[in-house]
């Protein structure tokens, strides 16, 4: 599943719309694709900031990026994208053309946010060991009871990290 939602090119073009390798047409279905898209990115506090940039979760993953064409008095479109873990690589790569999207420019984003995410894994693994070790080293009398503690908070810091997103 791949839903994208860009601000139209003029007063005449509201919204648009792109669901699985299709242009929506229909108002309804154009407003029901964007409430899709932006409602789980706002309670998942993916809020535009002026960049693209990308967020993968677990089941879903969100992207704005900028559209090629600007709107008629010359001001950046920004496109919304919405999919899941489950999306055929051929049918994004056709929806997102199909929206006068650059693929590679959305494979790049992706991969800096793949970056992103596996750095705070092991920032979160490390403060989770460190904060372990440190319990340990307070809490017992042997280095080796320390030292097993630093491990599980390392362990429960990759938890963390998994169960956070």
């Amino acid at each position: 599943m791949i839903k994208i939602t860009i601000q139209g090119k003029n007063h005449d073009q509201d919204q648009l719309a792109w669901e699985n390798g299709k242009e929506l047409k229909n108002k309804d279905e154009i407003q029901r694709i964007y409430n899709e898209i932006s409602f789980p990115m706002n309670k998942n506090g993916f809020l535009w900031d002026d960049r693209e940039k990308a967020k993968l979760l677990r089941n879903i993953n969100f992207m704005f990026i900028y559209h090629p064409e600007k709107d008629d008095i010359g001001r950046t479109r920004v496109a919304k994208i919405l999919w899941d873990y489950k999306s055929d690589q051929s049918e994004i790569q056709k929806t997102i053309k199909l929206a006068g999207l650059d693929y590679e420019r959305f494979l790049r984003i992706c991969d800096e946010a793949k970056a992103k995410k596996s750095k705070q894994n092991k920032k979160n693994t490390i403060i989770g060991g460190v904060v372990g070790l440190l319990v340990g080293a307070i809490a017992t009398d042997t280095a080796i009871k320390a030292i097993a503690l630093g491990v599980a908070g390392a362990i429960i810091g990759n938890i963390a990290t998994k169960i956070k997103g």
